[in-house]
């Protein structure tokens, strides 16, 4: 008996870990600017499509592809 509710606060805490990572990876998604117009409805519909891997790949490749917006304590240097 003890087991299962072991299994189950793991699930549950996986679960929920997945689903915060979901939601700010297309939020994300959503406020960044990206070089391609096309690139944001692609990253988007790969998300939703094939999410945990999706994320990851987003999380490692993705950030290549967006436009670095130059800020006050950031500037861009060509």
């Amino acid at each position: 008996m003890i087991g299962f509710g072991l299994v189950t606060l793991a699930f549950l805490i996986f679960g929920l870990a997945a689903a915060v990572l979901f939601i700010w990876t297309i939020v994300d998604i959503i406020r960044s600017d990206f070089k391609d117009g096309a690139t944001k409805i692609v990253w988007i519909i790969a998300v939703i499509a094939f999410n945990f891997l999706a994320i990851i790949i987003y999380l490692l490749f993705g950030k290549e592809t967006k436009i670095k917006k130059e800020t006050a304590s950031n500037p861009v240097v060509d």
